[in-house]
């Protein structure tokens, strides 16, 4: 089985970001902002293929 896609709602959008970054070598991508839903998300990318985004508050106050 192979995991493809995932998402996480966060608090700490930036932090989050940063985790799975550093500790499991994943690429940063842009930040996407929302204004309409009032969310924000940041993509990440491993090197097995699988992608990801952190999805939260865009000035990091509230989920």
């Amino acid at each position: 089985m192979c995991l493809h896609h995932f998402a996480l709602r966060a608090e700490h959008l930036e932090e989050h970001r940063a985790f799975y970054a550093d500790y499991f070598g994943a690429a940063r991508g842009a930040k996407h902002v929302n204004a309409a839903k009032g969310l924000a998300s940041r993509s990440l990318r491993f090197g097995d293929g699988c992608f990801g985004c952190v999805v939260g508050d865009p000035d990091g106050n509230r989920v």
